[in-house]
């Protein structure tokens, strides 16, 4: 059996209305059910920058582990420096399209679409595709006052479904 954990500590400021930045201190772990690899610990960063160029149009640039952190000392084995670049439009207040093309040190180019609507005030659906290889994905995030809470599961024609959960709490 496989698993990977996956927990991070980040800080984000906005600098005026139109560009925000952000970096995270991730604590990374991998584990299998045998001998020879048994648990993996890493730690690492991860930044991006965001701007919004022209009203309801927002791009972005995000680095995740630029400091090849290491899984393990033999093999010279390491996580791979991803690197992604986005947009997204928001059409109205309750429909968003959004698009990105990801760059991993170790794979091909991935291009990314998504689209999330908005029914009511607390409710997000979403759903999104992937090439390279080809995945679906859809799933629902609520805003809870000051939390937020994000349930989704992705799909792959081998490996089947993927699910994923997140919870957040924005300060303000």
């Amino acid at each position: 059996t496989y698993s990977e954990k996956k927990a991070g500590l980040a800080y984000a400021k906005s600098f005026g209305e139109k560009i925000a930045a952000g970096i995270q201190i991730d604590y990374l772990n991998s584990s299998f059910n045998d001998e020879f690899y048994g648990n993996r610990t890493s730690f690492t960063v991860e930044g991006g920058i965001i701007a919004e160029p022209i009203s309801n149009l927002k791009i972005g640039i995000h680095v995740f582990n630029p400091t090849r952190a290491k899984v393990a000392e033999y093999g010279d084995e390491h996580i791979p420096t991803i690197m992604r670049f986005g947009a997204s439009y928001k059409f109205s207040d309750k429909v968003l399209l959004s698009s990105e093309i990801e760059r991993d040190s170790q794979f091909s180019n991935v291009f990314k679409t998504g689209l999330e609507y908005h029914p009511i005030d607390v409710l997000f659906i979403r759903a999104g595709i992937a090439s390279n290889p080809t995945l679906s994905s859809f799933g629902f995030g609520l805003k809870l006052k000051q939390f937020i809470v994000d349930v989704s599961t992705q799909y792959h024609q081998i490996l089947g479904f993927s699910p994923q959960f997140s919870l957040g709490y924005e300060f303000k």
